[in-house]
């Protein structure tokens, strides 16, 4: 069979159809991303949306598609099998791995569909079972790695096998420990490690979190920590947030700060700004708020 695979909206390579090329793959089938010029070519469709934003893509998908992803619905999954395959990698031709060795969190955000959609934080897959033999760089998709009992464990192997790993969804400051802490400097990490300060009464367990791990040798500069706005934040709380960790510095550099605006609520001209200043290095480096401001 001739299968299209169409990625609606994914700003990242889309993990399951990649494991769905490598299901079909095996049974001989040809897969490719979906073109819908030649939409009659094909035996069968599968449709992955991440968002459920609408997306103009929405209106070139077939009529007897497959279609799955949290943007449809967050009750479907891939069958084991498909699952618990090694990703085809040359789909989007990356030389890297990308998967999940842990699924849910055991965090209850209300802006976050992970709860709803994973349940409570546990095991998933070895990083073997998608190790891409081209390379030696890891990226984790983990909602909440350091949840997990095992996760020392795991720091250590990934130590010990020399990958350099990329926690890309962010890590949860509020669980770190010295130990841990300890085994987080030691990795190879591939970009910059990162964290997330969505709440402003976690100001001091964050604080706390990002301080043990510069301790343990952990550079300021070497760490970006993403804010979350627009959901239930004010203005001057954003701003505190983003002063604060700028202050968390040594003679190389302060930590990076990165405004995420929860889907896209905020459209005034002075928020689109703070995300200007925050979120462009070289701007943010060379001058305060108030500078910004007037410069604008």
């Amino acid at each position: 069979m001739k299968i299209g695979l169409f990625d609606i909206d994914s700003k990242y390579h889309n993990l399951a159809l990649m494991k769905i090329s490598a299901w079909h793959k095996s049974f001989g089938d040809q897969t490719e991303i979906y073109n819908p010029l030649m939409k009659k070519t094909y035996d069968r469709v599968y449709v992955s949306k991440i968002f459920s934003k609408h997306n103009i893509e929405e209106g070139y998908i077939p009529g007897n598609s497959i279609i799955g992803g949290s943007g449809f619905s967050l009750k479907t999954v891939l069958p084991y099998d498909m699952e618990h395959i090694m990703p085809d990698y040359s789909l989007y031709n990356l030389d890297y791995s990308l998967g999940f060795t842990t699924r849910g969190c055991i965090r209850n955000c209300k802006f976050c569909i992970v709860p709803e959609k994973e349940g409570k934080i546990k095991e998933h897959a070895e990083v073997e079972e998608f190790l891409n033999p081209k390379s030696n760089v890891v990226v984790l998709l983990d909602n909440n790695f350091l949840a997990l009992p095992s996760h020392i464990k795991k720091l250590q192997k990934y130590i010990d096998k020399g990958w350099r790993m990329d926690f890309n969804q962010g890590l949860d400051a509020r669980l770190i420990n010295k130990e841990n802490a300890k085994l987080l400097a030691s990795i190879k990490h591939e970009r910059m490690i990162r964290f997330a300060w969505d709440n402003i009464k976690d100001e001091s367990e964050i604080i706390k979190g990002l301080e043990l791990v510069i301790k343990e040798g952990i550079r300021p500069r070497n760490i970006t920590v993403y804010v979350l706005t627009g959901f239930d934040t004010t203005f001057k709380e954003d701003l505190y947030r983003i002063q604060r960790l700028r202050d968390i510095k040594d003679e190389r550099g302060s930590i990076k700060p990165y405004v995420m605006n929860y889907n896209n609520s905020l459209k005034s001209r002075k928020y689109k700004d703070f995300m200007r200043w925050v979120n462009n290095p070289w701007i943010f480096k060379s001058c305060n708020w108030k500078e910004y401001k007037k410069w604008k």
